[in-house]
């Protein structure tokens, strides 16, 4: 069994404000294997890196006037959503806003709301402190984006092959969506650049989840599941974890988790030490130097 991989889940995002620069640099200092961020479109076909199109819970642009008039309501993917989006920003109005903590309970992170830029892909390739480094790309949405015409595909295609343009600049790629045709469309379009994982949770994962890890070894890398959809018990008495994890390593697919966090642990050494040494590829952890302290090897 190998030693399991630390994921900072969205950069140190237990420490910092989500997906920026800042975060992502302190949960390598931390002992991260890789780093976990999310992409979405600006309207000028940049590839932003933020949890969700909708921006308003990550950033400040409700506190700034010259955006209010851009404020609307959209369906995407069957949710209903109001406030401002990513797709209708361009990269350079971008420039004008700045991260904020999305979880009001994470002080210390909040401290530093306002103080960093909103990266675009091409920023984070392009930095020499993460050349070599391992990067998990989260497609969000690709399925609503194309058919708004915005190819997520293509655009990630187009900045890796910019970015092999420097010899210096490599990194280890995996990529990973809940939209089993986008990622399939990376996949095909991407190929051997990148490692291709498939996430569910709970309410996307079919009653026989047999079915599911037979078709995701049929045709990608690896399986992420929610956390809880590993266990079997998980309680003040008892943390136990079910079969799945078993049947994902039957079929030779990669098997990640996610998300290690201390504010949702009942007891933090109990429940780090069994994930840590489960036998899990990777978890994705908010507080990566806690997590890193169970890993053993």
């Amino acid at each position: 069994m190998g030693v399991t991989e630390v994921f900072g889940h969205r950069g140190a995002s237990g420490y910092l404000p989500e997906n920026t620069l800042e975060a992502f640099q302190l949960a390598f200092e931390l002992g991260a294997d890789a780093i976990e961020f999310d992409l979405v479109p600006t309207s000028d076909n940049q590839l932003v890196i933020r949890h969700e199109p909708e921006l308003s819970s990550t950033t400040n642009i409700k506190a700034l006037s010259q955006f209010q008039s851009k404020q609307t309501d959209l369906e995407i993917d069957g949710e209903q959503m109001s406030g401002w989006f990513s797709h209708h920003l361009t990269s350079r109005e971008f420039l004008e806003l700045r991260a904020v903590e999305r979880y009001p309970n994470r002080v210390e992170s909040a401290s530093h709301d306002g103080k960093y830029m909103i990266p675009v892909l091409g920023d984070l390739l392009a930095a020499p402190e993460f050349f070599g480094k391992k990067l998990i790309i989260e497609l969000k949405h690709p399925d609503y984006f194309l058919a708004s015409g915005f190819d997520l595909v293509q655009m990630l295609k187009m900045e890796l092959e910019i970015a092999e343009i420097d010899p210096d600049a490599s990194h280890e790629y995996v990529i990973e969506s809940f939209d089993w045709r986008g990622l399939a469309r990376a996949k095909e379009s991407i190929g051997d650049r990148a490692k291709f994982v498939f996430l569910a949770e709970p309410k996307t994962t079919p009653e026989d989840i047999d079915l599911l890890i037979e078709a995701v070894g049929d045709n990608f890398d690896g399986l992420s599941l929610a956390l809880p959809q590993f266990f079997r018990e998980f309680d003040e008495e008892s943390i136990e974890l079910n079969d799945v994890l078993g049947k994902i390593k039957d079929k030779d697919l990669l098997a990640y988790t996610y998300t290690a966090r201390i504010e949702h642990a009942v007891d933090v050494e109990r429940d780090f030490k069994l994930l840590a040494n489960a036998g899990f590829d990777g978890v994705f952890a908010d507080q990566p130097d806690v997590f890193r302290q169970f890993v053993i090897g």
